[in-house]
């Protein structure tokens, strides 16, 4: 059975929007990240920055926290009656009782839910191919490539040239499993 690994942040749920919504850079959209390091370009430490996430996880109902693909759930309910779903996240373990409920209040449905440790790729695991919205993801899949990665397309990825065999660039969710699976919401 193939193994679909996807990620949570920026590919499941739209994290950015709702944690610029709820840091001192409310004037900004998700469409002004166009960076991985916008956060410290605009004065945050990478410890700020990543309180910022966990909080936003924490008050994920006030702050709003939204499905980035709004077919998430069917997608994923169809998904699993053929294929083998897991959740592959870098989360803080202090967030992951408010991801769960996040996943379960959307409805989303999956086999795996794993949250990574720091120093750990994604492509470790027993996945055969991963959709993420990392610029990070496509380093660590030229180090797999037996591995297809699915590179969600962001603002913050939009600029780098992908030239590996085994990495696509796909518009959103519902894209990165049709060209997987042939499988249309």
């Amino acid at each position: 059975m193939i193994n679909i690994g996807i990620d949570l942040d920026g590919v499941l749920a739209d994290l950015i929007s709702a944690a610029l919504n709820y840091s001192e850079l409310k004037g900004y959209t998700k469409e002004d990240v166009t960076e991985w390091d916008f956060f410290q370009k605009h004065e945050y430490t990478k410890r700020q920055q990543r309180y910022l996430f966990c909080d936003t996880w924490a008050n994920w109902r006030d702050m709003g926290l939204r499905v980035e693909y709004k077919f998430a759930a069917k997608l994923l309910k169809k998904l699993k009656k053929k294929y083998r779903v897991s959740i592959i996240t870098h989360r803080d373990n202090n967030t992951h009782v408010y991801v769960t409920q996040w996943l379960y209040w959307y409805d989303i449905e999956y086999h795996d839910l794993l949250f990574v440790g720091d120093g750990l790729s994604k492509f470790e695991f027993p996945i055969n191919c991963l959709i993420d919205d990392s610029p990070k993801a496509i380093e660590e899949a030229k180090r797999f490539p037996n591995k297809q990665l699915y590179l969600v397309n962001q603002p913050w990825n939009k600029n780098i040239i992908i030239s590996e065999s085994n990495i696509f660039r796909v518009d959103d969710l519902g894209d990165a499993i049709n060209k997987i699976t042939n499988i249309r919401m």
